[in-house]
């Protein structure tokens, strides 16, 4: 079963809660619920993670694009939209670090600047690639990488496609 998520409980903890959760009382309730989840994985458990990198300037610009209410906080120039650059920075910094602590075949890295019919065959790929399987070289009309199914009876693997 492969099971392809936006994030995972693994860069939750690693990327977003330690950038994001600063009082000691909050980590510890976090590292509490976090540890639980943890413990109900199955214990052969396979990880893959996809990174799509982008620099922070054009992460700035697709997040204002989106238009959320909740992501209209000032930046650097206080007449934009979107989420201060100083917090992109830190995200993208532990998606970094987080990225290079994992074993090379169980990570790619794709280039968020492209097209995004380039991204999407590039992430459907890295999916192919990590769970080893054999797909034609044109991805499939809907290329979002949730639209890839696998047999229900192989073995879980979260992928994490994080952007930063």
């Amino acid at each position: 079963k492969l099971i392809i998520t936006e994030r995972s409980i693994f860069t939750d903890r690693e990327c977003f809660a330690k950038v994001g959760v600063t009082k000691a009382a909050d980590i510890a309730a976090y590292a509490v619920t976090h540890d639980s989840l943890v413990s109900t994985l199955p214990s052969d458990l396979a990880m893959a993670t996809i990174l799509l990198h982008a620099p922070i300037d054009i992460i700035a610009k697709r997040i204002c694009l989106r238009g959320r209410a909740a992501e209209t906080t000032g930046n650097e120039d206080e007449s934009a939209m979107g989420v201060p650059d100083e917090y992109l920075r830190k995200l993208q910094d532990a998606h970094t670090t987080f990225f290079a602590s994992l074993p090379d075949d169980a990570k790619v890295c794709v280039d968020a600047t492209a097209t995004p019919e380039k991204v999407a065959a590039e992430v459907y790929a890295g999916i192919a690639s990590m769970v080893d399987m054999h797909l034609s070289s044109e991805p499939p009309d809907c290329v979002s990488p949730a639209s890839v199914l696998m047999d229900p009876a192989s073995t879980v693997v979260p992928m994490d496609a994080a952007m930063c």
